[in-house]
């Protein structure tokens, strides 16, 4: 569990980031900073770089460096810190919202820009979806799972990860395209134990990650799945082995993926 302290003005933020070795940031900074993100999601990545996590660490200095190279006049200064946002998180669960719009939105891009991450968050357990390549090359999603810790506090550096397959990557997709009501898989990293569910409940998905002794589950709303699905057919699309229209792909989807859910019909 976290014991870092909790992080209400500007002040504490700032000294949260220079202990870090991070760059501090004035109101305006700060505006453009929460420009790019939600404030949930900042004090997310804040956390796990308090925790260890260098990636986190990097990429909460890549979006400071954005956000004090890139100061633009429609974002009005704010001495509030990043965890003093909107972001609700109730029973089901939100995904990372930006402050512009209420809808949650690709973040967290490494300096590159080829990798794009998308956060769901319940009360129970908080998922990363993240754009990246397998040992192969192939272009997949890796899914991060934390437990909860406290309010809106995960446990990311005792995180659960595994990575979509090829053979996965296609029936995900199906799943959140209401092509196939649910999809599990099993049998992920080196034990054999780790695996997933997502299942179409029609009013929303309901996302599990789960190992030998642990359980993340989180229920997803209909529009903070649109935004995750955006990432799996991305993905996909970029996966395969020649140029493909989106709605072709799609269409690929529907007539191939589904049949996996038909009865086999004996000769």
């Amino acid at each position: 569990m976290s014991n870092n302290p909790p992080i209400r003005t500007l002040k504490d933020f700032n000294h949260a980031l220079e202990s870090l070795g991070l760059p501090a940031v004035n109101p305006q900074e700060n505006a453009a900073l929460t420009a790019q993100s939600s404030r949930e999601d900042v004090l997310n990545l804040l956390s796990q770089a308090q925790n260890g996590d260098e990636r986190a660490k990097g990429k909460l200095g890549a979006m400071i460096r954005r956000a004090q190279g890139k100061q633009s006049d429609e974002a009005p200064a704010s001495n509030e810190a990043p965890a003093s946002g909107n972001g609700a998180q109730g029973g089901s669960s939100g995904a990372a919202r930006s402050n512009s719009e209420d809808t949650p939105s690709p973040s967290n891009t490494d300096e590159d820009g080829k990798k794009a991450s998308l956060h769901a968050y319940g009360t129970k357990a908080a998922l990363t979806f993240e754009t990246d390549e397998s040992r192969a090359g192939m272009p997949t999603i890796f899914i991060d799972a934390a437990a909860s810790v406290g309010e809106r506090k995960y446990d990311w550096s005792n995180k659960l990860r595994l990575q979509l397959t090829r053979q996965e990557l296609p029936v995900v997709a199906a799943v959140f395209l209401g092509i196939l009501p649910k999809c599990e898989f099993k049998n992920h990293g080196e034990g054999k134990d780790k695996g997933f569910s997502i299942e179409n409940q029609g009013k929303a998905f309901f996302i599990r990650v789960f190992a030998k002794g642990k359980n993340f589950p989180v229920p997803v709303d209909p529009i903070d799945a649109f935004y995750i699905a955006s990432l799996v057919l991305h993905q996909l699309r970029a996966a395969m082995p020649v140029p493909m229209e989106m709605n072709d792909l799609i269409l690929l989807i529907r007539s191939i993926v589904k049949m996996k859910a038909q009865p086999k019909v004996d000769a």
